[in-house]
């Protein structure tokens, strides 16, 4: 039996926006490990703040105020951090390890890599942000 059941989503090669993903006529289901992904991942996607007019405002992340600034280390903890804290959200993750692959905020662009610890085991996860929006 399944812990967590979602609706399974996809994102075309605008590389933004998500759509539901169907077989003919009949939407696709997930479960548990790609379920909590794709809520992890949505959640990152979401400006913080952007879902309070329907009583999520601690809904989203802080990834966007990122974008457009010049690297420091003191910026990538700041984009470490602010990834953990969406892991934090879950009660299902129990640790969120993020790898920055390549950043270059002065273009607006930062890739990132991690593996999120949760209680389906490992799971990795692979995302971009650009200035048009994440992948």
């Amino acid at each position: 039996m399944a812990y967590i059941k979602d609706i399974r989503t996809k994102t075309f090669q605008d590389g933004y926006f998500e759509y539901t993903a169907t077989t003919g006529s009949d939407i696709q289901m997930c479960e548990d490990k790609e379920a909590l992904l794709q809520a992890f991942e949505g959640e990152l996607k979401t400006r913080l703040g952007a879902c309070s007019g329907i009583g999520l405002s601690n809904y989203g992340s802080l990834l966007y105020t990122f974008l457009g600034e010049n690297l420091t280390e003191i910026t990538q903890a700041e984009i470490v951090s602010a990834i953990q804290a969406v892991g934090d959200n879950y009660i299902e993750i129990r640790e969120v390890q993020v790898n920055i692959k390549n950043v270059n905020l002065n273009r607006g662009q930062i890739q990132i890599e991690g593996i999120i610890m949760s209680i389906f085991g490992p799971i990795n996860f692979k995302t971009q942000f650009t200035e048009k929006g994440c992948d």
